[in-house]
């Protein structure tokens, strides 16, 4: 605005906030401008105190949110050459190349992290073993250094997009046709919508430019 200039962004703007537990404020800033949010969790130390608080925030805030479980090529068993140097790699493929006792590890460290966000307050579990992608968190095992994972992992973060889309085309009728936050956020969980974060999006009247009012 100082310059009389126009920042336009034609994709998706990441912020990544510090995961050490003493930037608790930057986790803090980072949840409140988010429309989603990607919580990485290394597999091998699951849901730390950070975690936890990030999951807090975002809990306050009604942000979509899914699970990137990095690191699995730190469990043991895992096959360097599942990569092959060819950069991103289907999860799916990568599974089928390792030994059954790796495939045994992931599992019992991934229902780790299940049981973590149950308590938190979420149903979670694999993307894909997931059957109503509205009420479950997917947990996406990836390798970011071997690029295992990625493809589904974007994946995912489309769907949460199209989630934020609906979510805001809803939130903005509510807010033309609906008077008070009260019965808006009433009306959005039991009849139109029953996703925790429609009340996130929801725009009143007031708010509105006043031709479109």
């Amino acid at each position: 605005s100082k310059t009389g200039g126009q920042l336009r962004i034609p994709g998706l703007l990441v912020i990544d906030t510090p995961g050490h537990e003493i930037f608790s404020n930057l986790r803090m800033r980072g949840g409140s401008a988010a429309d989603i949010a990607i919580l990485l969790v290394d597999v091998l130390k699951g849901l730390e105190n950070q975690t936890m608080e990030s999951i807090e925030i975002l809990k306050a805030r009604r942000v979509p949110f899914l699970v990137a479980l990095n690191k699995v090529d730190m469990i043991r068993g895992w096959r360097k050459d599942t990569a092959g140097g060819k950069g991103s790699v289907p999860l799916a493929a990568a599974l089928k190349q390792q030994p059954p006792e790796w495939n045994d590890e992931l599992e019992e460290r991934l229902y780790n992290v299940v049981g973590g966000l149950s308590k938190a307050g979420f149903q979670a579990e694999a993307f894909y073993r997931i059957k109503d992608f509205r009420k479950q968190v997917s947990i996406v095992p990836v390798s970011a250094r071997y690029g295992v994972g990625i493809p589904e992992l974007l994946a995912g973060i489309g769907l949460l997009l199209l989630f934020a889309l609906a979510m805001t085309a809803i939130g903005v009728w509510l807010g033309l046709v609906v008077p008070s936050v009260e019965v808006a956020q009433q009306v959005s969980f039991t009849v139109l919508f029953p996703i925790t974060f429609v009340s996130n999006v929801f725009v009143p009247p007031s708010s509105l430019p006043s031709w479109l009012q």
